[in-house]
């Protein structure tokens, strides 16, 4: 294995993770037959001895402060020891993905998805800075997305108390993409700085770019400092407004005008009218309610009547939740508080049933109640029926105590009833355009995992639609706003490539006209030709037409040779231009553009370029990284 066998009490299986500093293991521990991941100082980090002890010191922060924080979606710390001279902490063994594997373009996930991991992410923040942590290293690699959907903040190493500095030694702490204007000047801090580094992480998850992007660290802090977060432009992602603007709040450069905490974050994501439509799982009561008050103490036998036990937790939950049993059971045999004898009508503690489903997600349901993890005494005898669901895909199977872990259930396609709600509520549903007869609330038969349309139609209120994916989505709630006053908006254009916008709205093109509401409206004309873009606001009138004319925008032509390589492609804006040597054929808008041009050989220059009218001419040079007129 060309590593320690063992470590403590625990037997190492092997090396799954390594750093420029440290080392994890997979290890098992044989006094209760669990895995747990060994985290530790790497032989090879080439660190002296202070520098040794630094990272020690970290090891056991992390400890201490991952140690006092039980929760769903916090990994959970069992030991921290020492062994040769190393100091181990045994935590949570976790299987999933990491966020940094998706938050790149070509593997943007659904937003549905990226609420619900945002929303479990803020739960554990919240929980961890009602107890004074504050994690200060928020970024998508420290933070996990189990097999399951279920969320894990990973490590905290970097966590203080509230109103610690933010420097040791005078050197910053954290990751600098993802760090607080305030984490940035070594200022004291609070929960609101972990809100700002959530706020760089939901962005990069919705835009598939991190806002403040730099090539050098300096460029990066700057920008967090001074500089607002980008809005995404044509052709990129469609982001709601809504949601943007959530973003935005985050992402406040003064403490004070964010979120004043993880749990106002939290329900400003989920009450969004615009956004509730697209959230395809609700965790409702991720946020920990109060502990309850102490009560007096009561000494009972122990005694449990297990028959059919359903735990809404994951493993850690598990752990906890057979642990306290143990203790129980330790503390109070035959009725004496040390006593270690077992009593004669001792139940054993029941046994965990480990289910997988495949695709992964699904709802699980015991004997027709929902459960995270079904949990049977190994004295019962019966058969239970074992339901997973996922939109229009199920699975059904029997259990008993005796069947093996992990379970497999592979779910398949099969009739449903899909559920739609609207406020207010009584409005008329249509399927795929054609009126189905039912009003809200409703279920709504489906027979397969098609895609379709809902569309719900109530006089004096405006339509609202959804597209909808059922082996995604399994319900749906709609908000109707009342209909205002309208008028109509002709558009016109000389120009056959343009487009009109109104926020996410595309109105369309030349010749169309819309209906709008009554009032001003900041409408966005777009020509994809020459990457031109400009808004202008625009009355409309009740009962009467408005008419819009997008006129041409000015350009220039454009020339860009390379050297010494002298082919490649050319990007403008952050899309595909045309390749190298541009020679006069494309023009672009007059303005500011972002240009990057790659090499055949994969070296890339960035710049930004003032395009004027008239002609224009740049000299790439590959080797120096220069560009020059030419």
């Amino acid at each position: 294995m060309g590593g320690p066998e063992t470590a403590g009490r625990y037997r190492i299986v092997r090396l799954i993770g390594r750093g420029a500093m440290g080392r994890v293991y997979l290890a098992k521990d044989p006094q209760i037959d669990r895995f747990v991941a060994l985290k530790t100082i790497s032989d090879e980090s080439g660190l002296d001895p202070a520098e040794q002890e630094a990272y020690r010191s970290r090891i056991i922060s992390e400890a201490q402060a991952a140690g006092r924080l039980l929760h769903p979606n916090i990994v959970t710390i069992f030991d921290v020891f020492e062994d040769g001279g190393a100091t181990f902490i045994a935590m949570e063994y976790l299987e999933g993905t990491t966020l940094d594997k998706l938050c790149s373009k070509d593997r943007m996930l659904p937003l549905g998805k990226i609420l619900d991991i945002v929303s479990q992410t803020l739960s554990a923040l919240d929980y961890a800075h009602r107890r004074g942590i504050v994690h200060r290293d928020i970024k998508p690699s420290n933070i996990m997305v189990l097999d399951d959907g279920t969320v894990k903040i990973t490590d905290f190493g970097l966590a203080k108390r509230l109103g610690a500095p933010l420097s040791q030694d005078g050197f910053l702490v954290g990751t600098p993409h993802y760090m607080s204007p305030e984490q940035v000047d070594g200022k004291l801090l609070d929960g609101r700085s972990d809100l700002f580094s959530l706020g760089i992480v939901l962005y990069e998850l919705v835009c598939g770019i991190r806002p403040f992007d730099g090539e050098t660290i300096s460029t990066i802090l700057k920008k967090i400092l001074f500089e607002e977060p980008p809005e995404p432009v044509e052709p990129g992602p469609a982001v709601p407004s809504q949601l943007f603007g959530v973003i935005r709040k985050a992402l406040a450069k003064n403490p004070a005008e964010r979120f004043r905490d993880a749990r106002e974050f939290q329900e400003t994501l989920n009450n969004y009218s615009a956004l509730r439509t697209a959230v395809t799982a609700r965790r409702n009561g991720a946020l920990l309610p109060p502990p309850p008050p102490p009560k007096a103490e009561k000494k009972v036998k122990y005694s449990v009547d297990w028959k059919v036990v359903a735990i809404a937790g994951a493993s850690g939950g598990i752990f906890t939740l057979l642990l306290l049993f143990g203790i129980q059971f330790f503390l109070s045999a035959d009725g004496n508080p040390l006593s270690l004898r077992k009593p004669a009508n001792e139940e054993v503690l029941p046994k965990p049933v480990e289910v997988r489903t495949d695709p992964p997600g699904a709802l699980l349901y015991l004997d027709g109640k929902k459960v995270q993890i079904p949990i049977l005494s190994p004295n019962d005898r019966g058969r239970h029926r074992l339901a997973a669901r996922k939109g229009c895909l199920s699975a059904e199977t029997e259990i008993t105590a005796k069947t093996p872990s992990p379970l497999i259930l592979r779910l398949f396609p099969r009739p449903f009833q899909f559920k739609i709600d609207s406020e207010p509520q009584g409005a008329l549903v249509f399927v795929n355009g054609e009126e189905t007869g039912f009003r809200t609330p409703a279920l709504i038969p489906r027979a397969d995992c098609g895609s379709f349309n809902i569309s719900l139609k109530l006089e004096g209120c405006a339509d609202a639609s959804k597209e909808i994916t059922p082996s995604e989505t399994e319900s749906v709630f709609l908000t109707l706003t009342q209909k205002a006053p309208e008028g109509k908006l002709r558009l016109a254009s000389e120009i056959p490539s343009f487009r009109f916008f109104e926020g996410d709205r595309n109105l369309g093109g030349p010749g169309a006209v819309i209906d709008l509401p009554e009032g001003e409206h900041r409408i966005r004309m777009i020509d994809p030709e020459v990457l031109g873009s400009r808004e202008v606001k625009v009355t409309v009138a009740p009962g009467e037409t408005t008419e819009l004319s997008g006129e041409p925008f000015r350009t220039g032509t454009v020339f860009i040779v390379g050297h010494p390589e002298e082919d490649g492609t050319v990007n403008v804006d952050g899309r595909k231009f045309g390749d190298l040597p541009l020679t006069g054929e494309r023009r672009l808008a007059v303005g500011k553009h972002e240009i990057t041009v790659v090499s055949s050989k994969g070296r890339s220059v960035h710049f930004e370029w003032k395009i004027r009218e008239g002609e224009q001419r740049r000299l790439v040079d590959f080797a120096k990284k220069k560009v020059s007129d030419i």
